[in-house]
């Protein structure tokens, strides 16, 4: 299946029609399936990749790849982190995929769960994802895929909960141009806020703990808000346009990170907006879709080191980062930035 992010607007019809609908009635179960080909670290970075078969490739801190936890989850796309540390991955085939560090996968299937949009796992071990096969809202289920409610009844794409007791969720094919809010606890409406300074949609949402605010994407920018809503930061490369950018989250040291299926490179910011840099991905990801960080199941911080240049573009300092697995051609790449003032460094903490 070949698998393409567009325009945020031709991207959002065209992903309905390829993410096949699955009708098929099943009762809550769990399963577990045969290990995959590696685990994880609470310092790695996981990338969900939506081309057939569907994989979850595994990056160390520097995004040296470490191999696959996943190898055949058809459309996965959405990722989040349970809070005892295990991975919940949403795709294709009415189910979740929970992961626990040595790789071992365990399948939560409930017909109620269609081809879901982005996952979110929150502090009571509930799951909540967006329903964006059908107009059914944003589904919360245990962890032993029983359907506890709904919130909503629309199309949504984007979920996330956040600890003031709210869930927001998004639908990027509705023109509205709003997130909508709802009470975590009653599970009621609450409204709706603009996503201005040229948002639009949000295809993916993560909270960041580091500084109690939420990320969002729109496919060629990434914005910061607060947690009701209020503009803060937008992040967008040196040259303007992300090219199709759909996951975000926060790593070590509150540096933002964005993933590109246009040109299968990570993105990277501090945490004032400075942009750093595009890191390749290429050969172990193919459209790489949501991205998180591991370090964010706990409060310890780590840095990320490589060798490179920085270089001084006038307004902005960017960094120019070659990392170590560029030179095997597994996976890394090079945090580029413009030819003047160049200054040699033998290593950079991001």
């Amino acid at each position: 299946m070949v698998y393409g992010f567009l325009s945020r607007r031709i991207w959002g019809g065209l992903i309905g029609v390829l993410f096949l609908f699955f009708t098929t009635h099943q009762q809550p179960s769990q399963a577990v399936i045969a290990e995959p080909t590696t685990g994880f670290s609470n310092t790695d970075f996981l990338v969900s990749n939506v081309n057939s078969p569907g994989k979850i490739a595994v990056y160390d801190q520097n995004f040296i790849f470490k191999g696959y936890l996943e190898n055949n989850f058809p459309l996965v796309l959405g990722l989040d982190i349970l809070p005892g540390g295990d991975v919940v991955a949403s795709g294709n085939g009415s189910s979740v995929r929970r992961y626990n560090s040595a790789g071992i996968s365990t399948i939560i299937r409930n017909a109620v769960i269609g081809n879901a949009g982005e996952i979110k796992a929150f502090r009571n071990n509930r799951l909540y994802f967006a329903r964006r096969s059908t107009a059914s809202g944003v589904e919360e289920l245990n962890l032993a895929g029983d359907s506890l409610r709904s919130f909503g009844a629309k199309k949504y794409w984007s979920v996330v909960v956040l600890p003031n007791g709210t869930l927001w969720a998004n639908d990027p094919e509705n023109p509205e141009n709003a997130a909508d809010v709802y009470n975590l606890q009653s599970g009621a409406f609450i409204g709706s806020f603009p996503l201005d300074n040229g948002q639009d949609v949000a295809y993916s949402m993560f909270y960041s703990a580091q500084t109690n605010t939420v990320l969002m994407s729109n496919g060629i920018a990434v914005y910061e808000r607060t947690l009701s809503g209020a503009f803060v930061r937008k992040f967008t490369p040196g040259d303007g346009d992300l090219g199709s950018c759909f996951g975000v989250t926060r790593g070590p040291n509150r540096v933002v990170y964005a993933t590109s299926s246009t040109d299968t490179t990570i993105h990277a910011w501090t945490a004032q907006g400075v942009y750093l840099g595009a890191s390749s991905v290429t050969p172990t990801s193919t459209r790489p879709a949501n991205i998180i960080w591991m370090g964010n199941a706990s409060t310890r911080n780590s840095s990320v080191n490589a060798v490179g240049t920085l270089r001084n573009e006038g307004s902005a300092v960017q960094a120019s980062l070659w990392a170590a697995n560029n030179r095997n051609g597994l996976g890394g790449g090079l945090f580029y930035a413009d030819k003047r003032n160049k200054i040699t460094v033998k290593s950079v903490r991001v």
